[in-house]
C-alpha cells in the first residue's frame, strides 16, 4: 500500500464502485536483463514497479468526502437545495425500511444457510468446545450488558437505567442480529431523540419543550421530585434561547 493511497480515495473515480471497492497500490519487482550493444555481457537486475488497482471493500473515505462537499453545496444553495434533500431523506427512509424487514427475516435466513455444514459435521467434540465458547461469550455479554453497564449509569446519572434501556429496545433488537454497529447507528440515534428524550444532533436551541417534559416526567415517575439547581439552570438557559429564536 503506498501513502498516497488515502489522498487517491478522497476522489473515487465512481461513486458507486466507491461503495464496494477502493483504490490501492502494490510494489511488483520483476527482473530485467540488459546487454551493451556489441558485447556478451548480459546484466541482471531487480526492478520495481507501482501498480494501481481496485481491490474489495468499502471506500469509506471517499464516501464521507464527497457527502460532505454535497451536503455543503445543498446547505449553500439554501431553499433550492431543500427539494433534493427532502427527496434523499425519503430514499433514506424507504432504505432503513427494507432493511428493517430483511433484519426480521435475518436469523431463519442464517439459520437454513448453516444447517447444511452442521449436518456435514463428524467431529461433535469440536462442535461442543465451540458451543462452549459461544455460552462464555453470551453470559459475558450479558454480564456487561445488563449489570456493569446499568450500574455505571446508575452511579453516575443517578437515573434509572432501564428507562433509557426501554427506549433503546430496538436498536439492541437490531444490534442482536447483525454484528455490523454502523448499520445500528442510524436506528439508535433516532431511539435516543425519541423514545430516550436524549439531545438531537444541533445546536442547544433545536432542543424541543417536548424533550425536556419528556424528562420531568421520567424524574417524577421515578420519584425524584426535588430538582437540583443545576437542572433548574439547564431549563432557564434553554427557555431563553428558545425565547431568543422565536423573537
Amino acid at each position: 500500500m503506498d501513502v498516497l493511497d488515502p489522498v487517491r480515495n478522497m476522489v473515487p473515480e465512481n461513486l458507486v464502485q466507491a461503495c464496494f471497492q477502493q483504490y490501492k497500490t502494490d510494489k511488483l519487482e520483476f527482473e530485467v536483463h540488459t546487454s551493451e550493444p556489441n558485447s556478451s555481457v548480459v546484466t541482471n537486475y531487480t526492478d520495481m514497479q507501482l501498480v494501481g488497482h481496485s481491490v474489495g471493500g468499502a471506500n469509506t473515505l471517499g464516501l464521507i468526502v464527497c457527502s460532505f462537499i454535497f451536503g455543503l453545496t445543498l446547505y449553500r444553495m439554501g431553499e433550492r437545495g431543500k427539494i433534493l434533500v427532502e427527496v434523499i431523506t425519503i430514499i433514506n427512509e424507504v432504505m432503513k425500511y427494507v432493511v428493517s424487514l430483511i433484519l426480521y427475516y435475518l436469523p431463519f435466513a442464517v439459520l437454513f444457510m448453516i444447517a447444511g455444514h452442521v449436518v456435514d459435521v463428524h467431529d461433535w467434540n469440536t462442535t461442543y468446545s465451540l458451543g462452549k465458547f459461544m455460552a462464555v461469550v453470551f453470559i459475558g455479554l450479558i454480564i456487561h450488558g445488563v449489570i456493569v453497564v446499568p450500574l455505571v449509569y446508575l452511579l453516575w446519572v443517578r437515573r434509572n437505567p432501564w428507562v433509557v434501556v426501554k427506549g433503546v429496545s430496538p436498536a439492541l433488537l437490531t444490534a442482536l442480529f447483525i454484528s455490523s454497529s454502523s448499520a445500528t447507528l442510524p436506528l439508535t440515534l433516532q431511539c435516543c431523540e425519541a423514545a430516550a428524550s436524549c439531545c438531537p444532533s444541533g445546536p442547544m436551541s433545536t432542543w424541543t419543550e417536548e424533550a425536556f417534559m419528556r424528562n420531568i416526567q421520567i424524574s417524577n415517575e421515578l420519584g425524584e421530585q426535588e430538582e437540583d439547581e443545576d437542572w433548574i439552570s439547564c431549563l432557564e438557559s434553554i427557555e431563553s434561547l428558545h425565547t431568543t429564536s422565536e423573537g
